[in-house]
């Protein structure tokens, strides 16, 4: 009788071993899990602004004007973010205002047939700056910019000279500490 019983206790211990290890590993599987998906949800919502300011620039009349006009969106400092120009309305063209960055800025596609396949001017393979690239502030109807905590005369705060009709929070890894 003493066989049998010693042999479920080693059969029960060696359960609940089995139990507490699979309950270790579960529980890992899933703080891993929530943390994965709520670095995703910080991320979005943290460096999202430029693809939710356009979003919205294109469901409200931000950028509307009489129709056969066009509408030059600017952007300066920071045009590294800037989605794409193919998520402003139709008649809007984004072009570039001066700032600190010195090489080559990216260029519309022509509107011709074929524009794919045409070698365009004013291109290089050194990332040289191409200054054709540039508008006088002058021509702009619309900036997209943010406050810099140093602002210089090629890259002022823009929000200061003109009126704010749009302002999204946005993550600026300047600001934030690794942690």
């Amino acid at each position: 009788n003493l066989i049998p019983r010693l042999v479920r206790l080693i059969k029960l211990k060696r359960n609940s071993v089995l139990f507490v290890r699979r309950l270790f590993l579960y529980s890992i599987i899933i703080v891993h899990a929530l943390l994965s998906i709520s670095r995703t949800f910080a991320i979005v919502d943290g460096y999202s602004a430029p693809i939710r300011l356009l979003t919205h620039s294109n469901t409200t009349s931000i950028f509307e004007k009489s129709s056969d006009q066009h509408i030059n969106v600017c952007i300066g400092k920071d045009w590294y973010r800037f989605p794409s120009h193919f998520l402003l309305p139709e008649k809007s063209h984004l072009v570039f205002l001066r700032s600190e960055f010195t090489g080559q800025l990216p260029k519309a596609y022509s509107h011709l047939k074929n524009a794919t396949r045409l070698i365009e001017n004013h291109f290089n393979d050194e990332n040289k700056e191409e200054i054709d690239r540039y508008v006088n502030i002058n021509q702009c109807d619309y900036i997209i910019d943010h406050d810099s905590e140093n602002p210089s005369e090629i890259q002022p705060n823009y929000s200061q000279q003109f009126q704010i009709i749009t302002s999204i929070k946005m993550i600026l890894p300047s600001r934030r500490s690794i942690f």
